[in-house]
């Protein structure tokens, strides 16, 4: 079985830009390696 990877020092970035690509409820933060809610500024404004 051939693998799917373009370049390993990519393979954790490539897979969260789809991630948040195909979930409209989280973003990633550019110029890092993190995801997020998309609304986390209002749900962070909210007292819950």
């Amino acid at each position: 079985m051939k693998k799917l990877i373009n370049d390993v020092a990519e393979v954790v970035p490539e897979m969260l830009n789809g991630l948040a690509a195909r979930n409209p409820g989280l973003s990633l933060l550019q110029g890092s390696m993190i995801i997020v809610r998309a609304d986390a500024e209002a749900a962070a404004a909210r007292d819950d």
